[in-house]
């Protein structure tokens, strides 16, 4: 993942990539700061312009649905790591991503 920050209105905007399936999707969200030097992250993480399914069987069919799924994160971000949840569908799944320089 990948995204910056914009100090004045604290918006959040970048890409997370999945390394697993080699999508890539769009953040978007707000950093707002928190005492100690933390951050709180949310954001919506988007696939954008994916391939969408338009298929139909007797009259029945589905229309424009994206193949990928949107999600929301929402993280605490330190000086070097980012933890949180990234629900997907309504399943949540842990995330700990350590920051490289």
């Amino acid at each position: 993942m990948t995204y910056t920050v914009d100090p004045v209105t604290h918006e959040a905007r970048g890409e997370y990539r999945n390394l697993t399936s080699g999508g890539t999707f769009i953040l978007r969200g707000t950093q707002l700061p928190r005492p100690g030097g933390a951050a709180t992250l949310t954001a919506t993480v988007d696939p954008g312009d994916t391939p969408r399914l338009n298929a139909s069987l007797l009259g029945f069919g589905v229309s424009n649905v994206p193949l990928r799924a949107s999600g929301l994160l929402s993280a605490t971000v330190t000086d070097t790591i980012l933890g949180g949840t990234l629900t997907v569908g309504g399943v949540k799944h842990t995330l700990i991503l350590r920051a490289e320089r």
